[in-house]
């Protein structure tokens, strides 16, 4: 009796904490989407991250993040090097269900970058080498991503130039397909702040003539390849721990096979021997 009692206790508990954390996901989503946003973004940029309202329509699946935040890395004049106003995300309830939750689709709108060169580089160099850092990708859940679309984005680059065209680089719009599909298992809000960075880079670089001095802009762009290399000497590591694998089950199979019919021809050696 007391140890039924004791499961329905718990299950009662249970029931409770999942009732509760419905209710804040439906009347004040700030409260979870909020704290996540800002931790899986601090951990991918080594900066702090804020994120000022969530709101959540579970009927449509469309979520409004309002006000993100990127702080600058220390030494730099400006207090953000990226600010949001407005990110929509596209989520059917039954996509976030699943194993993998699923978003449709995100759309950054108008995101203001500051972009301030130092004497090693800049601001936004220094954010995408901390992407690279251990424990940067974040242990948060991971997710697959239809599209990712940044629209409006607008870089400030604060270098004073005789032959500058203008001080602002208005980006086109950017899109990043099929994030955490094809077999990657997912990816995590941090990895997602990681690649919208780089995009955003290579986009600046490309539409910056005349405003990013091409010293700064080869900073940039080393930096964008630096972090592409190591995410390719990661994958090429992951895949041959997986073809390592592959290749030891395969053995172990073939040995069984080779185990088996060595088994088998003895039993049918001895068969004959005592029918003769």
């Amino acid at each position: 009796m007391a140890g039924m009692r004791g499961r329905r206790i718990v299950i009662v508990a249970v029931v409770v904490v999942v009732a509760a954390a419905f209710l804040v996901l439906l009347f004040a989503p700030g409260m979870l989407i909020c704290p996540a946003v800002g931790m899986g973004g601090s951990l991918a940029l080594g900066v702090p991250v804020h994120l000022r309202g969530a709101g959540l329509n579970l009927f449509s699946g469309v979520i409004d993040l309002k006000g993100l935040e990127v702080g600058n890395p220390k030494g730099y004049t400006t207090k953000n090097a990226i600010e949001v106003g407005r990110i929509n995300v596209h989520a059917p309830l039954t996509a976030l269900l699943r194993r993998t939750p699923r978003i449709e689709s995100i759309t950054v709108e108008a995101p203001a970058v500051a972009l301030e060169p130092s004497l090693t580089g800049s601001n936004l160099s220094d954010l995408l080498a901390n992407t690279g850092k251990p424990g940067a990708t974040g242990g948060g859940k991971k997710l697959i991503i239809g599209s990712l679309r940044i629209v409006g984005a607008k870089v400030s680059v604060a270098v004073k130039l005789s032959n500058a065209l203008a001080s602002v680089i208005l980006l086109p719009p950017l899109e990043l397909k099929g994030l955490g599909g094809e077999g990657t298992l997912g990816v995590t809000l941090a990895q997602t702040m990681a690649l919208s960075l780089q995009e955003i880079i290579r986009s600046a670089v490309a539409n910056g003539g005349g405003v990013i001095p091409p010293e700064l802009g080869a900073s940039l762009s080393s930096s964008v390849a630096s972090v592409d290399k190591a995410k390719r000497q990661v994958a090429d590591a992951v895949s041959d721990t997986r073809k390592q694998a592959v290749g030891t089950v395969s053995d172990t199979r073939k040995q069984a096979v080779e185990a088996a019919n060595s088994a088998a021809k003895g039993f049918m050696d001895r068969a004959k021997g005592f029918v003769k």
